[in-house]
């Protein structure tokens, strides 16, 4: 198992973004009515997460810093050209959309009629029933087909923010290679934390074990829980071998 931990509130988003994105093609290709409805109350919850989040400023900050980054490996011999120049092409096209995106990235939802006139009826967040919700009931009676073709459309308004954040948080990822160390108590500490790390990547075989991370600007604690039988958390205090990458661009 791979735990993330964003030391920024950029990267936060961008890690619900793209869970919220895959839990998503996940429902949809399930194919059934229950799958669909959990989608659709996902879209909604997306939806409103967009109108909150700034994420249009976000993505073209982080499009430029990672684009300056590999600009700067462009005179290095050791570098693959041809990749290289690949990134670079993907940044500026992403980059590019952002910019000229008009609006909030999500607005495109808001107002599809369909979803907006769901989306407020109670149906959408308990059980679908036709009292409530005749339009997604419906909606539920119809051929799988019909209804992946719905789901394709709406995502394809989203297209553009799920490549970004696809990219983005694969290139950081790609930053560092995990370090084998091992925690003696069940506890952690990376004293000298890089002023550039964005994500703190945890890998371990324990599943049911999982770390809790604080940071602060220089320093960074790991602390390691267990569940027990009653799905209650509990400190673990024993050595636990596990994997660590800071991965960051500044």
């Amino acid at each position: 198992m791979i735990f993330e931990f964003s030391l920024s509130q950029v990267y936060r988003h961008f890690l619900r973004v793209e869970s919220a994105f895959a839990q998503l093609r996940r429902l949809i290709s399930n194919k059934s009515p229950e799958s669909y409805q959990a989608a659709l109350l996902l879209f909604e919850n997306l939806s409103e997460f967009l109108l909150r989040v700034d994420i249009k400023n976000e993505l073209i900050k982080e499009l430029e810093i990672q684009a300056n980054h590999y600009q700067k490996l462009q005179d290095n011999p050791a570098v693959d050209k041809v990749k290289l120049d690949n990134f670079l092409n993907q940044l500026k096209k992403l980059h590019h959309w952002a910019i000229n995106f008009h609006g909030k990235i999500g607005d495109s939802l808001r107002r599809d009629p369909f979803l907006s006139t769901v989306s407020s009826k109670q149906s959408l967040n308990t059980g679908v029933i036709s009292a409530d919700s005749p339009e997604l009931a419906v909606f539920g009676f119809q051929e799988p087909v019909f209804q992946a073709q719905h789901f394709k459309r709406w995502l394809e308004m989203l297209e553009g923010l799920e490549k970004s954040v696809s990219v983005i948080l694969r290139l950081t990822r790609e930053l560092s290679s995990f370090t084998a160390v091992e925690a003696p108590i069940g506890d952690y500490l990376v004293d000298k934390l890089p002023s550039s790390t964005n994500l703190i990547r945890i890998k371990l075989d324990d599943k049911l074990v999982f770390p809790e991370v604080s940071a602060s600007k220089h320093c960074a604690s790991i602390h390691f829980y267990r569940l027990d039988s009653e799905l209650r958390k509990t400190k673990f205090r024993d050595k636990i071998a596990f994997k660590i990458a800071l991965c960051g661009w500044r």
